[in-house]
């Protein structure tokens, strides 16, 4: 509180108002007054008497509604804004404020949380800690302009219509042109919404498995994670070596778990029938078309395909692939 007490001092300075001045213009900031309304027993005494509580609640809201990204999060507590509570004792009426974790400030400790225990856990940091309006993106190189569309497309979905569809992406295309950055700022946007997201980066995942093999409750932990996360993205699928276990046994397991539950999207220098042909082989049995089919079965019914295309952004120093 008291960062806050110098700021309206400040404040009050600067405006040459009074202190009465400066809660005055508070009480009627349309934030406060929006909060009043849904305590109409609160007395106008009540109100001025906690008006710098009032104050940080309105400026809170105020960054959070043009939210700068988590890495440069203005509050004095990063990744929490002011809530406010009432408590009645008898004939007084106290405000209470509380600091809460925001969504971004959750899903960044939801994603510590799964870093440490998923080795090839991934997430482009930029993306996830950086506010990037539509056409700064689009405008990076504008051969793409209409790919990422429908990325930002189906992140204005889900914000409409206020839930996840069974259907994920599948983006592809050439080195460097953005998909594991599209894919981490589609995270990040929904993460704002209160969706939990996970990536992992395929071909070091495959070598957690080798590892997970000898450790049964890791084992399980990790495919807990993966099934009932909001948003899950296999990065870079299609660059990984295979073995009929991880394959058969995990990859399989998970997006059997998902399929017409929870949107899976996919990063991936191939196309839909050039996976295919990839998850058909493994190092050890060779190739079985068979089983690759029944896999990709349970990835291209439930993605709309994306080819992302462009220029290599990495050689241009903007983006990961």
């Amino acid at each position: 509180m008291e960062p806050l007490k110098q700021w309206l001092q400040q404040f009050t300075e600067a405006n040459h108002g009074t202190q009465d001045d400066i809660a005055e213009k508070w009480l009627n900031d349309p934030h406060i007054q929006a909060w009043c309304d849904v305590h109409p027993h609160l007395d106008v005494a009540t109100q001025r008497a906690h008006v710098l509580r009032l104050a940080q609640y309105a400026r809170d809201r105020l960054h959070c509604t043009h939210c700068p990204g988590l890495a440069r999060c203005p509050h004095d507590m990063q990744g929490h804004y002011t809530t406010l509570e009432v408590i009645v004792q008898g004939e007084q009426h106290t405000i209470v404020d509380r600091q809460t974790p925001c969504n971004l400030y959750v899903a960044h400790a939801s994603q510590q949380y799964i870093r440490a225990r998923i080795k090839s856990f991934y997430v482009d940091e930029r993306a996830l800690t950086q506010e990037y309006t539509h056409e700064e993106i689009i405008g990076r190189d504008l051969r793409r302009a209409t790919d990422v569309e429908k990325v930002i497309d189906y992140i204005k979905s889900v914000s409409e219509q206020q839930t996840l569809p069974p259907k994920g992406l599948y983006l592809y295309g050439d080195f460097g042109t953005g998909k594991t950055f599209l894919a981490s700022y589609l995270l990040y946007e929904l993460a704002k919404k209160g969706y939990t997201g996970v990536i992992v980066f395929m071909p070091d995942f495959i070598e957690d498995l080798k590892r997970l093999m000898h450790d049964r409750e890791a084992l399980h932990e990790t495919l807990v994670v993966l099934r009932e996360t909001d948003l899950l993205v296999l990065d870079d699928i299609g660059a990984e070596q295979l073995n009929a276990w991880a394959r058969d046994h995990v990859i399989g397991s998970i997006l059997n778990y998902r399929m017409n539950r929870k949107p899976t999207f996919y990063t991936s220098n191939q196309t839909i029938d050039q996976l295919t042909q990839h998850l058909s082989f493994t190092m050890r049995d060779g190739e079985d078309a068979y089983k690759g089919k029944r896999l990709v079965e349970r990835i291209a019914p439930y993605v709309t395909v994306i080819e992302v295309r462009g220029d290599n952004q990495r050689q241009r120093g903007h983006e990961t692939e």
